[in-house]
Parts: structure tokens; C-alpha cells; sequence
């Protein structure tokens, strides 16, 4: 169910940015009993119960991590496409939508699986993965900086849809040609990445954890977190959960992201300030 909303809430603002309001919002439903308002709010009805997943982003350690990634764009292309006229809020939401994505494909395979975010300097947590599959790339990444600089022409679209419709920088600097193959890659770029976050989650689904470097290179896949066990044990969780904990213990800078086969998502971190570990479900 998609629906646009009468009135856009002005409390939702923060999450699209200055630029415009939320005005719409998205219902799935996933079989009985199961119902996810995926956005703006993201939360679950399931079988009787709410679980809210908006405050992921609340974490300090998730923040600080998506701040630091460098998207970066072709600084010599025209103006348009310079880093001052795509605000910083657009990396930070195409980033959380991002991860969010993947984090929802990971629960809707109910297998459960983990995405370990390390540190770029390989030294800091090699003794403490055993990756099975290494693999190193860049994919993801690319297509993120590919879709990043698609923004004007996601705004074009927005205002033409929306309102107002005010000629602005980036449509009076193209030609309608140009115009409309900037509108075109959009379309495409948003393709590529929807598969880049179905391929993370996908290989999340083979027996061990995804590894993401703080770059969100793609380091490998079926990975055995191997950290040794540290401070009190966990009692009330499986091993996926004791050896992501234990990992970020072990290694500074290091997020586990855990999703568990019923869809509950736990979140571990050893960043300083948010060494703590936060469930959602």
C-alpha cells in the first residue's frame, strides 16, 4: 500500500532534509499477521506486536560510522555537480536508506545473518575473522557514488511532481537532451543500487557474517567471527550474537549488526563513547 498524505507532517521533515516534506507513506504486508510501515516510521506489526525501528539511527557509534563514509563525486564536471550544490544531508539519507534496505532484505529471508563493519587498516582485525570468502569490492560503494550524483535530478523530479516548479540551477544549465538523460540515469543508478543491497543481503544468508569495511568496501562474506570471549557471558542469545559481542570487544571502531531469524535486530559496538549493545524488535 503507498499512499500520499493529505497534509505533509512537519515533524518528518528532519528525516528528508530542509528541502522538502515527507508526503507520502509506504504499508507492506507480509503474510499473516505481519504488516511493516517501511516509511517514514519503520515499525512492525507482527502477531501482536509493535516493534519500532526508527531509532537505529539514534546510536551514536551507527551515526559517527555513516558520517565518515566518503562518497565522492567527479569535481570536474559541470557545477551542477559540484559537492557544494548537493547538500550534506542527501549522503547522510541515501546512506541510512541504504543500510535500512539491507537490514529489511537480511529479516524477510529469515535465516538471519550479520554484517561486521571493521576498521579500513586490515592489521587492526585480521587475527579476529576468518573470512571464507574474500572478495574485496567496491560495488556497493560505487553505485552509492553513482546514485549520489544523481541528486539534482532526483530534486528536479520532486519539485516537478510536487511543486514548485521554479527553474532552478541544475534544469536551466541542460539542454532537454540532457535533461532527460540525466533523468534516465537516475532511473538507472536507483536499479543498481537496489541489487548491490540484495546481493549483501543475499550472501548474508550463507553461514557466517558479511564483512564491510568503514569505506563500505565489501571485504568478504562467510565470515567466522573468532574474537575471544570477553567480560560476562551472554545468556540469553544464540553464538551469532556471543562472537558478534565478543568481536567488537576485541576489535576498536567495530560495529556487528545481527539480525536474528525472527527479525530482531541487535546492534554491538565498540566506538568509545557507544560501547553498548541496543536490540530493536
Amino acid at each position: 500500500i503507498f499512499g500520499f498524505i493529505q497534509e505533509a507532517r512537519k515533524e518528518w521533515a528532519p528525516i528528508a532534509g530542509p528541502d522538502h516534506l515527507i508526503t507520502f507513506l509506504s504499508i507492506e504486508i507480509h503474510g499473516p499477521g505481519e504488516i511493516r510501515v517501511d516509511y517514514p516510521l519503520n515499525c512492525v506489526y507482527d502477531k501482536g506486536e509493535i516493534g519500532d525501528f526508527s531509532d537505529l539511527f539514534s546510536l551514536n557509534s551507527i551515526n559517527a560510522w555513516l558520517n565518515e563514509v566518503p562518497l565522492q563525486i567527479d569535481q570536474d564536471k559541470k557545477e551542477l555537480f559540484t559537492r557544494s550544490f548537493i547538500p550534506e544531508h542527501a549522503k547522510q539519507i541515501l546512506l541510512k536508506s541504504t543500510l535500512s534496505n539491507t537490514l529489511k532484505y537480511m529479516r524477510e529471508g529469515k535465516h538471519g545473518g550479520c554484517l561486521a563493519i571493521v576498521p579500513n587498516n586490515k592489521q587492526e582485525w585480521e587475527n579476529d575473522i576468518e573470512l571464507k570468502y574474500a572478495i574485496d569490492s567496491e560495488y556497493l560503494v560505487e553505485t552509492l557514488e553513482a546514485r549520489y550524483k544523481k541528486y539534482p535530478a532526483q530534486q528536479f523530479l520532486l519539485r516537478e511532481y510536487f511543486g514548485p516548479k521554479d527553474n532552478d540551477h541544475f534544469e536551466r544549465n541542460l539542454s532537454k537532451i540532457d535533461l532527460a538523460k540525466e533523468i534516465n540515469e537516475l532511473h538507472f543508478f536507483e536499479i543498481e543500487l537496489e541489487r548491490s543491497v540484495r546481493f549483501i543481503s543475499s550472501i548474508s544468508y550463507i553461514d557466517g557474517a558479511v564483512v564491510l569495511n568503514r569505506d563500505l568496501n565489501i571485504i568478504g562474506f562467510g565470515a567466522r567471527l573468532t574474537a575471544e570471549p570477553t567480560g560476562k557471558e551472554l545468556t540469553d542469545v544464540g553464538m551469532r550474537h556471543k562472537s558478534a559481542r565478543d568481536f567488537c570487544c576485541r576489535v576498536k571502531d567495530s560495529i556487528a549488526i545481527v539480525v536474528s531469524q525472527d527479525g530482531g535486530i541487535t546492534v554491538f559496538s565498540n566506538s568509545g563513547e557507544d560501547s553498548r549493545r541496543s536490540s530493536h524488535r
